[in-house]
């Protein structure tokens, strides 16, 4: 089952998943018949990892971590040496024949059983080396003239042998590696190549360049949430870099008002941008409340004790407040006092019921 989509000359897969399952009626046997696996195909390891007590693996890495504290759930971690297989073993047991129905349909049923992915990596494979080579990728960068990026920083990273020659070829990193999403670009045929006698004839004898994005916790999420609802790996792979990194031809200037570089603008030829950003929750008056208490009311004490226990502060930060309240905090007042409204006209309507 090939884990795959094609756009603009790039082939792009899903490379790596990880998601944990809170639905508490799941056992890790339930969850190898979710994927399509059977109990055989797995080996009980000797540890757990990442706060789980059990582990069961299977021989291409899939792991499914269990028993860990109240609130863990299940963890599934599928790497990209077990995608292809894993996506086989669940399109031949729900009777799915296309690639990306198989991966939308897994994504789906992850989903339903309450999984929280926290990590996804998208490769964007460009076979043949049709648009930059990481060398050509980092003169860009190091310009400073030409690439315009969300992230706010890059660096390159290569690896030599003591006779001055590259071992695995350069990777340019943009974003650090604890972020929500990173973006690394490396020389995917030297890192093949690498792996193999120089008389092999299994090398490499093309250019590969790999743009690999790296998504965790919210933002991995989100990719889940895209590639559930039946959008191409294509689609979200380049939309997310469209959305991140925008190439342009070196000039003087701002360099948003340069022209698009014409392989870059190839590159992400009819894609549209995808943002993954997830606006925050709205705090809440009560949590408003709590978080004066927990992070001011030391300072706010040392105040009133120090002015003779004077409340002149408070009233002071309440004028000041009232000046830079917007209309929304109006909304979220009245709302506010609305449900504080409805909360006592029920309990004056329990107690004379008691009564």
């Amino acid at each position: 089952m090939e884990n795959y989509s094609v756009i603009n000359e790039l082939r792009c897969k899903v490379d790596w998943i990880r998601v944990t399952l809170h639905d508490e009626s799941l056992t890790p046997e339930h969850v190898m018949e979710i994927l399509g696996y059977s109990p055989e195909n797995f080996s009980l390891a000797k540890c757990g990892a990442n706060g789980y007590r059990v582990q069961h693996r299977n021989m291409l890495g899939l792991s499914i971590l269990s028993d860990g504290n109240e609130g863990m759930g299940i963890h599934v971690s599928i790497p990209g040496s077990a995608m292809s297989d894993c996506l086989e073993h669940f399109a031949y047991d729900h009777e799915i024949t296309i690639g990306d129905l198989a991966l939308a349909r897994l994504l789906e049923t992850l989903l339903q059983y309450e999984g929280r992915f926290t990590r996804i990596d998208l490769a964007t494979d460009d076979l043949g080396g049709n648009y930059y080579s990481v060398d050509e990728l980092e003169e860009h960068l190091r310009s400073g003239k030409s690439v315009i990026s969300k992230w706010r920083s890059w660096r390159p990273v290569a690896d030599y042998d003591f006779d001055g020659n590259l071992v695995t070829g350069k990777t340019v990193y943009l974003g650090k590696g604890s972020s929500d999403l990173m973006l690394r670009v490396y020389d995917k045929q030297a890192e093949q190549n690498s792996k193999l006698p120089e008389d092999s004839e299994e090398r490499i004898d093309f250019a590969w360049v790999r743009w690999e994005l790296e998504a965790k916790k919210d933002y991995a999420h989100r990719i889940a949430e895209y590639l559930a609802s039946g959008e191409t790996i294509g689609s979200v792979a380049v939309g997310i870099l469209k959305q991140y990194i925008s190439i342009h031809i070196p000039g003087e200037g701002r360099k948003d008002r340069l022209p698009v570089d014409p392989k870059w603008d190839a590159f992400c030829r009819g894609v549209e941008k995808l943002s993954l950003y997830v606006a925050p929750p709205e705090t809440t008056i009560e949590q408003k409340r709590s978080y004066l208490i927990q992070q001011c009311g030391r300072s706010l004490a040392m105040v009133i004790e120090a002015e003779g226990e004077s409340l002149a502060i408070v009233d002071d930060m309440w004028k000041s407040g009232l000046e830079r309240m917007k209309p929304e905090d109006r909304d979220q007042i009245e709302d506010y006092k609305y449900r504080k409204a409805v909360q006592k006209m029920r309990e004056l309507d329990l107690l004379e019921e008691l009564v």
